[in-house]
């Protein structure tokens, strides 16, 4: 069966109906559902609940509302049915729990707990229910006292006493944790290699030199890079490539090409190779390392961070 509410919303949606919906008691609709008369609404006690639970509004036109006897299996329920669906049914009301189902011993008569709130006339309530007890002939406040006793708040009459409480099956009574945001890539999957990029190889790569810079490339590689930012590569003639980039060396190690620290053609195979074989990468092996290519590369990278 299908959650419909938070507790707290449960409740918030109770209290909201007993402080400021008009409203009339009315029992025995087909259905046990309600009525709306251009002015009030009709319930009886668990017909409240369950035409919360199937959806009620509070703008509508005159007639019948929540005639769905199949929805969520409520069918024409009363009391004791829809308690005997409850979980963690207690006779100790030392623990109630808001948006929790009351019910009389008799099962005739039953609320929902809803923490303390103050009702039409300024008085502090805690329970919301539909009687034509104390001459209220709507939905009105209550007071529910820790051994069960069931008073009214005006006057401090005490009527027949709540007998058991439960949990109802489409109210969620945890903490309702927020879901966490996803998790934000390490680098931006954007297609270019800048120095963001070359940071996170030289971290993961576990280079020495931490400074986000390719070094010492040839210019004659370039035309293998189109998407090598000139923030973090450095193209140079000879002799002044010589000796490589020491994160390329690591990189090349890594997807098996050889280590000499220059990122040219083969090299750049060999790693689109690398990210294809992983799921990385779907383009083709033509050894540009075109955005496609990057991109692979940067997805990889924030998966091994």
């Amino acid at each position: 069966m299908d959650v419909v509410f938070t507790k707290q919303a449960f409740a918030d949606k109770l209290i909201h109906i007993a402080t400021e919906v008009d409203s009339l008691y009315k029992n025995k609709y087909p259905q046990n559902c309600g009525y709306y008369n251009g002015s009030k609404f009709s319930w009886d006690c668990w017909n409240l609940v369950k035409s919360l639970i199937w959806g009620w509004q509070e703008e509508r036109t005159e007639g019948y509302f929540c005639y769905q006897p199949d929805l969520y299996g409520l069918g024409d329920w009363d009391g004791g049915t829809i308690m005997s669906y409850c979980t963690d049914v207690s006779s100790d009301f030392s623990n109630l729990t808001v948006g929790e189902f009351l019910l009389t011993a008799a099962k005739d008569h039953a609320g929902v707990y809803v923490g303390e709130f103050t009702d039409r006339s300024g008085q502090p309530c805690n329970v919301v229910e539909c009687t034509t007890t104390w001459n209220e002939n709507r939905v009105i406040g209550s007071w529910v006292d820790p051994d069960g006793t069931r008073r009214n708040c005006k006057d401090g009459l005490v009527s027949k006493s709540w007998a058991r409480h439960g949990k109802l099956l489409w109210v969620d009574y945890g903490t309702q944790p927020v879901p966490p945001e996803p998790p934000k890539p390490r680098v931006a999957e954007d297609g270019w290699w800048g120095q963001e990029t070359t940071y996170a190889l030289q971290e993961i790569l576990g280079c020495s030199s931490l400074d986000g810079i390719v070094s010492r490339q040839p210019k004659s590689n370039k035309q293998y890079l189109p998407n090598a930012s000139t923030s973090s590569w450095e193209f140079k003639g000879w002799p002044f490539y010589l000796g490589g980039s020491n994160v390329i060396k690591a990189l090349q190690q890594r997807i098996d090409a050889t280590p000499d620290g220059y990122f040219g053609r083969a090299s750049v195979i060999a790693l689109q190779q690398y990210l294809q074989a992983r799921g990385y990468y779907a383009g083709a092996i033509d050894g540009s390392m075109g955005p496609g290519t990057v991109s692979g590369m940067q997805m990889w990278i924030n998966a091994h961070y």
